[in-house]
């Protein structure tokens, strides 16, 4: 079992391969779950601020990876590029930690 997890917990406990992903502070945030269930109509973006270390990866990049390196030979680049396609659409743009 994989788990993706910043924290050792009941869940990880029983994974075979723990994959931590940066932390909150270390990627840039679009809250649009809460803006669903408020009152008011708003809108709240954080920008990363602080820069993780180089063997890091967010959690999109980390689920593209896993997804390309499950899936048929060859289509690792293909998954990556679309991958990083939805993450520019909703940020505009992509940070290149990928190494």
């Amino acid at each position: 079992m994989v788990s993706l997890d910043i924290y050792l917990n009941e869940t990880t406990r029983h994974a075979d391969l723990i994959l931590p992903s940066t932390v909150q502070l270390e990627h840039e945030n679009y809250d649009f779950l809460f803006e669903t269930t408020s009152v008011h109509n708003f809108s709240r973006w954080s920008p990363t601020l602080f820069e993780p270390s180089e063997d890091q990866r967010d959690q999109w990049r980390i689920y593209c990876e896993l997804g390309a390196r499950l899936g048929r030979e060859g289509r690792r680049e293909a998954t990556l590029r679309r991958g990083e396609a939805l993450h520019r659409h909703e940020y505009g743009h992509v940070h290149d930690r990928a190494g």
